[in-house]
């Protein structure tokens, strides 16, 4: 979870050009643990009982999406993210190099390469980045592997009250609102908004996050100086 921290802090100086970071919230919920009750000895049949099946345990296979040819429609069929741009909308989607460059620091790194197999091994897997170079706003996608850092379990509220820890600490400015429920693709994200001060500009940003147990989604919404450009927003996931 510290390089993807580290990551989302380390974008904010891209913000002269278009912005990024995070956003967080509040104390992570108890666990709740279930207990399944036995069957007493004078209950049980007199004729001998079957072997129980135990069911085998779902494995999340994270898969990158895709777009299509026209670059205007994308998919994940994995987590069910989808989105469209329509031909009268400004973004424009970033190509792999751009991701690699963008999140990872290398546009040598050729992320289509990366097989199921291969992201069990990353820490911090890009997804997607549109660009409204306009509006001055973008729309990032990542995932964190969870597992690879020993983070499973960790929970949607205590990410985001991590990630808030480290704006804190370079942006002493920042305030943010409440964690809400957020629909995106017909799926339940926990999102917070948040603002801070970055250069001659400010900087409206919403973090929402969707826990898929070894990976956390993480959509980063950055606005510069327009929090009415949400709403536009996030059209592009719930078309």
């Amino acid at each position: 979870m510290k390089k993807i921290i580290c990551i989302l802090l380390s974008t904010a100086v891209l913000l002269c050009l278009f912005g990024c970071s995070s956003k967080s919230g509040e104390v992570a919920p108890a666990s709740q643990s279930q207990s399944s009750g036995s069957v007493s000895a004078e209950d049980q049949p007199s004729q001998e009982a079957e072997p129980e099946v135990k069911e085998e345990e779902t494995v999340f296979e994270l898969q990158r999406g895709t777009w299509d040819e026209s670059r205007k429609n994308f998919i994940n069929e994995v987590t069910g993210l989808k989105v469209t741009i329509t031909v009268s909308d400004t973004f424009m989607a970033s190509t792999d190099e751009e991701l690699a460059a963008n999140f990872l620091g290398d546009s040598s790194i050729d992320l289509a390469s990366w097989t199921a197999e291969d992201l069990k091994t990353q820490i911090s897997i890009p997804e997607l980045e549109l660009v409204d170079p306009f509006r001055g706003s973008n729309i990032r996608v990542i995932y964190e592997n969870l597992k690879a850092e020993n983070a499973v379990g960790v929970g949607e509220y205590a990410y985001l009250d991590a990630v808030l820890a480290g704006l804190r600490q370079n942006h002493e400015d920042i305030s943010f609102q409440e964690v809400y429920d957020l629909e995106l693709s017909s799926h339940t994200y926990k999102a917070i908004d948040v603002s801070y001060s970055s250069s001659d500009y400010v900087v409206q940003q919403t973090l929402a996050v969707r826990d898929l147990g070894d990976y956390m989604t993480i959509v980063i919404f950055t606005d510069l100086n327009d929090r009415e450009n949400f709403d536009h927003m996030i059209l592009l996931f719930n078309q």
